[in-house]
């Protein structure tokens, strides 16, 4: 089998500073944020990483997406979302660009 695309959605944060209508994580319909972590766990990207480097060498992915997600991504602070694209750069071996890109609005 051949993975060509591997889009990732990853939610990083619980947390979000607006309380939309709509929205049903402040209408306690769910409450996740109430028992996990409010920002996800460096080991947690780590394991991620490490079992797309294992899917790459059994599939040949050429192009993985990252989509970081959550509450609001950049509520867990400028240094933490930082380290989060570190750790993705520097275990799968990408460019980060987008980082530098993305810093003066963070």
């Amino acid at each position: 089998m051949y993975v060509s695309n591997l889009i990732i959605i990853l939610k990083i944060s619980e947390v979000c500073p607006l309380a939309c209508d709509y929205c049903y994580h402040f209408r306690n319909i769910v409450s996740p944020h109430k028992t996990r972590p409010i920002k996800i766990e460096k080991n947690v990207i780590h394991k991620l990483c490490d079992g797309i480097m294992k899917l790459n060498g059994k599939e040949k992915i050429s192009h993985v997406s990252f989509s970081l997600h959550g509450g609001e991504p950049l509520s867990i602070g400028k240094d933490y979302f930082v380290e989060i694209c570190d750790i993705i750069v520097n275990t799968l071996k990408v460019s980060h660009s987008f980082i530098y890109k993305l810093m003066p609005y963070l």
